[in-house]
């Protein structure tokens, strides 16, 4: 079954048939949190199988381009920690900037992820790895309230 799933203001979602939102923590609360620094991670649960296709999420920088590569990174869950890397990648995102929140808006695509019902966990970071700095440029991810 394909769905569409947003989580911290990132939006997973999948193309045909039965493509619908499965998880939603919008609209971003104002806070964020350093992704360039910092390794930063959220969890979601799914009630029901789901393949993931693309994300989107809200970001705060000094300048839309400063988020020119973001890493993202799937985990099983470990008793509310980290588990099992399920996949990882980098991507250039379409950044736009989204007046309505104050904010600016990445879109990224994933290859079909397939997950079961369960608890998993994301990670973003800006820039080219889940360690590197993004060469000085600060992008913050937009919270949602969770």
């Amino acid at each position: 079954m394909r769905h569409r799933f947003f989580i911290a203001a990132l939006l997973i979602s999948a193309v045909p048939a039965t493509a619908g939102m499965i998880f939603d923590q919008s609209p971003p609360n104002g806070n964020s949190y350093d992704i360039t620094n910092y390794r930063l991670a959220d969890d979601f649960t799914l009630s029901g199988a789901a393949t993931l296709t693309s994300g989107d999420f809200w970001y705060q920088a000094q300048y839309e381009s400063d988020l020119s590569n973001l890493t993202y990174a799937f985990y099983a869950d470990s008793s509310g920690h980290l588990g099992a890397l399920l996949t990882s990648a980098t991507v250039s995102p379409v950044t736009s900037w989204d007046a309505t929140n104050n904010a600016y808006y990445a879109s990224f695509a994933l290859p079909d992820l397939s997950l079961g019902a369960g608890t998993y966990w994301l990670e973003l970071h800006a820039g080219t790895s889940r360690i590197d700095d993004n060469g000085g440029l600060l992008v913050s991810w937009m919270a949602a309230n969770d």
